[in-house]
């Protein structure tokens, strides 16, 4: 029988705020890698566009919430 190992980690327990920039990022980029694989290599990559608009969707709902730079 698997016995589950939870690990606690070693910070002091805060919590950082999502960072919806990334999420924008890592939209794009999805998108942009979907479109190229789909068109070159296989329909089955249609996914990475989905994953990309979905991300995509996510930063941009959470606009208000985007780190400015300052």
């Amino acid at each position: 029988m698997d016995k589950l190992i939870i690990k606690k980690g070693e910070g002091k327990g805060i919590i950082e705020k999502t960072s919806y920039q990334a999420f924008f990022t890592m939209g794009v980029s999805f998108l942009a890698l979907g479109i190229i694989l789909t068109s070159l290599v296989n329909p089955g990559f249609i996914g990475f566009i989905a994953l990309g608009i979905i991300y995509m969707a996510i930063g941009l709902t959470n606009r208000d919430k985007l780190k400015k730079s300052e």
